[in-house]
């Protein structure tokens, strides 16, 4: 199967040899990245071999893979461009995830984070945005009304 890369490897570059005479030094510098560690091409030709062998999830599993890659050498996050394609349906876990996140990382004092990361978990975040809008009324946590907003769902 390599020897199938090699040769596909070795008619493109002369094709592309015969079309452009100097790469500009940009492109041989991501060229340079994403060839320069072992983990990456075998990555990539990892990717290939799921075209021909393996199925849509196989090679969905193969190109997430990639992602440090492109986040390193093209400055991409895969992931960020599958969030906006997917369906809402099926983003709505990852949406839920990410709240539980912010709320981990918000700037609140550690007890009403905790509390309002264990609603969340324990019920849904519906109840948990009524909840924070409970607890910030009352006196120490007023000045943190904002830690609401993380709960509002993106549609």
């Amino acid at each position: 199967m390599k020897q199938i890369y090699f040769i596909l490897l070795l008619l493109i570059s002369i094709n592309l040899s015969n079309q452009v005479r100097t790469v500009p030094e940009k492109y041989m510098l991501k060229f340079k990245c994403v060839f320069a560690q072992t983990s990456y091409i075998e990555q990539i030709t990892g990717l290939f071999d799921s075209l021909f062998d393996g199925g849509i999830f196989s090679i969905a599993g193969k190109a997430l893979l990639l992602n440090d890659m492109f986040h390193e050498c093209f400055n991409i996050d895969l992931y960020e461009i599958i969030k906006k394609f997917l369906p809402f349906g099926v983003s709505a876990y990852a949406q839920t995830q990410d709240i539980l996140i912010n709320v981990q990382n918000y700037n609140a004092p550690l007890l009403l984070r905790k509390y309002l990361y264990d609603t969340a978990v324990k019920s849904d975040i519906i109840n948990a945005k009524k909840e924070c809008n409970d607890i910030t009324k009352m006196m120490p946590y007023d000045k943190y009304k904002n830690i609401c907003n993380l709960f509002d769902i993106k549609e």
